[in-house]
């Protein structure tokens, strides 16, 4: 599995803040508002959409934002944290 480094802000953008809101899925836009990210939320979707592809993550449906897969949890843990 190939992850470059703004993948890997943004995924780990996106555990933290689906682990802080308790399970709800996270937007681009979110993500996009975080400290430290120079991205914009277009890019953001892009970025999690080829999360999507990677198994790492999933929509639970067409307007909602991404929440973490088992493999994504497991990547997170093992390689991220």
């Amino acid at each position: 599995m190939k992850i470059t480094a703004r993948d890997q802000q943004i995924f780990t953008a996106v555990m933290s803040l689906y682990c802080d809101s308790e399970g709800s899925p996270v937007a681009s836009s979110k993500i996009a508002k975080q400290k430290g990210m120079v991205v914009c939320s277009a890019t953001v979707r892009n970025v999690m959409a080829r999360l999507e592809r990677e198994g790492l993550l999933y929509s639970p449906h067409t307007s909602a934002g991404r929440v973490p897969t088992e493999a994504g949890f497991r990547y997170w843990f093992e390689e991220l944290k």
